[in-house]
């Protein structure tokens, strides 16, 4: 299972769509980050 879990992603790693979800997890850190410094001011 864990072989076909891997053949599965390792195509998806290498396109363009992983480049998205990276770009979109660091958004959404920032934006995380940005709403929490505003809760403490």
């Amino acid at each position: 299972m864990d072989r076909a879990f891997q053949r599965n992603i390792l195509p998806i790693w290498h396109s363009r769509g992983l480049s998205l979800l990276v770009v979109a997890a660091i958004v959404a850190d920032f934006i995380v980050s940005i709403a929490i410094e505003a809760n403490y001011v």
